[in-house]
């Protein structure tokens, strides 16, 4: 729905990374739609 992605990469004995991608689209200034990045991390 919101074109975005999630991924897991996992160690034995370290934890894991989480990684959630959500395109953000703002309005630059010459007036166009600009995409921006979102990530957020999580180790356990």
């Amino acid at each position: 729905m919101m074109n975005g992605d999630i991924t897991v990469e996992s160690q034995v004995g370290l934890g894991s990374n989480f990684t959630v991608y959500l395109p953000l689209y703002v309005e630059g200034v010459n007036g166009e739609l600009e995409n921006i990045f979102i990530y957020s991390f999580a180790a356990f």
